[in-house]
C-alpha cells in the first residue's frame, strides 16, 4: 500500500481540519480509523465530530484528471466505509 493524505474535516472548531499521511482509512463502529503501511495506528476520530473526509493521492507524476486525485467521503455515506 502506498501512503496518501486525508484531510478529516471536523465539526469542532478547534481541531477543524488535520491532516494524517496514511496507508488507508476505515471505519470502525463510531470512529474513522486511519493506518500506516504497517497496519499501524495513524489517527483515530470519533465519527459524531467528523463532518467529511477526502484523500489525495502522493505521486510524483500529476493526474491527468481531478478524479484520479481526490476521493472523498461523508461520515453518513455508508459506502466509503468498505473502501
Amino acid at each position: 500500500m502506498s501512503d496518501k493524505k486525508y484531510l478529516v474535516v471536523c465539526r469542532t472548531p478547534e481541531i477543524r481540519t488535520q491532516a494524517v499521511v496514511a496507508a488507508s482509512c476505515e471505519v470502525h463502529s463510531e470512529h474513522l480509523v486511519l493506518l500506516n503501511s504497517k497496519g499501524e495506528l495513524a489517527a483515530m476520530f470519533l465519527l459524531e465530530i467528523v463532518e467529511s473526509w477526502s484523500v489525495a493521492y502522493m505521486s510524483k507524476s500529476p493526474p491527468e484528471r481531478v478524479s484520479e486525485l481526490v476521493e472523498s467521503g461523508d461520515s453518513g455515506q455508508a459506502e466509503f466505509a468498505d473502501r
